[in-house]
């Protein structure tokens, strides 16, 4: 089994520095990234048997204008791929996080157990993403291909 893990385009938070919500949408220039990246995988003959995406956004505008390019279809949208839960930080730019934000914030990297307010541990999210990542795996033949379009940040395990 060939699978395929690709992280979204560029977001408007990616622009802005801010951390990531759940509606955040792709720039102009990430849907030209996404776009590209399809044209660049029919150029090398890549024919995917099943494309999931995380439901946040950013990933499944991604996996559909790649899907547009390839002409493939049907997107399986699996909520276990989203990127992890900031609550407490989600909406907030990067640059304006107070000295004592930011060193809490850092210290969730470091301490994978623990969880900002409201949201969940680098733990947890690894236990979701492994579930979901094995489950895929299982439900496809060993000689299929398989796109998972995601994220990648501090919470992002693949």
């Amino acid at each position: 089994m060939r699978i395929v893990i690709v992280r979204h385009s560029q977001s408007i938070d990616n622009i802005t520095r801010t951390i990531s919500g759940s509606e955040t949408p792709l720039s102009d220039l990430g849907r030209e990234q996404a776009k590209s990246f399809g044209q660049n995988i029919l150029k090398m003959g890549i024919r995917f048997d099943a494309v999931y995406s995380s439901t946040f956004p950013r990933a499944s505008e991604t996996a559909i204008i790649i899907c547009n390019e390839i002409g493939f279809k049907d997107i399986i949208l699996e909520a276990r791929f989203r990127e992890g839960v900031a609550d407490d930080y989600t909406g907030k730019c990067v640059d304006d996080l107070t000295k004592e934000e930011k060193e809490l914030f850092d210290s969730y990297l470091v301490n994978v157990d623990e969880k900002p307010v409201g949201g969940e541990s680098i733990t947890e999210q690894r236990m979701r993403h492994t579930e979901a990542f094995f489950e895929v795996a299982e439900n496809h033949p060993e000689t299929s291909t398989i796109l998972i379009v995601g994220h990648v940040g501090r919470y992002t395990t693949f």
